[in-house]
């Protein structure tokens, strides 16, 4: 596990071991926002 706060960085954190919970997570929060229909 990262020690630092992942969420608070302006960098794009890549990590082994999480279950791909970092590349969801920069997925989710970065890349589908400015697809959404809503």
């Amino acid at each position: 596990m990262c020690p630092l706060p992942i969420r608070d960085r302006g960098n794009i954190i890549l990590g082994h071991g999480s279950g791909g919970k970092l590349s969801s997570d920069l997925i989710g929060n970065l890349f589908l926002p400015p697809f959404d229909n809503e």
